[in-house]
């Protein structure tokens, strides 16, 4: 059942978090930075990040930014 996996919202969220992991370890060279779908969708994640700090919910640590405490 689709209630069984999350929200819709939840559901998007992880595949957008899961999409800027692969773009973000893409080399350079493909030019993704200047792709308008990339562009949007950078903007609308970062958007999705305001909101959810606004509401105090907790977001997804990208794995380029994930520290580990020993």
């Amino acid at each position: 059942m689709l209630s069984d996996v999350g929200t819709y919202g939840k559901q998007i969220g992880q595949i957008g978090d899961a999409l800027l992991v692969l773009i973000e370890r893409m080399p350079k060279g493909y030019g993704l930075d200047d792709e308008p779908a990339i562009i949007a969708l950078k903007q609308m994640l970062d958007e999705v990040t305001k909101i959810k700090t606004r509401h105090k919910r907790p977001k997804l640590q990208r794995a380029h930014t994930h520290e580990t405490t020993a």
